[in-house]
């Protein structure tokens, strides 16, 4: 039982860090969040150019990510919100999967019974 939990907690996590470091789920977010279209109005940037103070890092399997050009309050914003975005969008896809896989799992019932 420890090494299916251990591979469930392995693909949620890679699916975490591929979604966290997408650049279009980053454009996504940014362009649909209140707080990046007030900022790009107030400092006359287009959202690509706020995209380009988020880095995304990894050295030694540490997953980085950084945030320049922002106050801290704006980072502690930001960071929460493009975290909660990605988890969101994290429990979208591992749902879908899931239920993909049931499905399958059921049809091949049907075709057996």
């Amino acid at each position: 039982m420890v090494k299916i939990e251990r591979k469930a907690t392995d693909s949620a996590y890679h699916e975490f860090t591929k979604i966290l470091t997408s650049s279009a789920q980053l454009m996504a977010f940014l362009n649909q969040s209140d707080f990046v279209k007030a900022r790009a109005k107030v400092e006359n940037e287009t959202v690509q150019q706020i995209a380009s103070h988020f880095k995304f890092s990894q050295e030694n399997n540490l997953n980085q990510l950084i945030l320049s050009s922002f106050d801290r309050e704006e980072v502690d914003q930001l960071f929460v919100e493009y975290i909660r975005y990605v988890n969101n969008q994290v429990r979208q896809t591992l749902n879908n999967e899931l239920i993909t896989k049931w499905k399958s799992l059921f049809e091949k019932r049907k075709i057996t019974d």
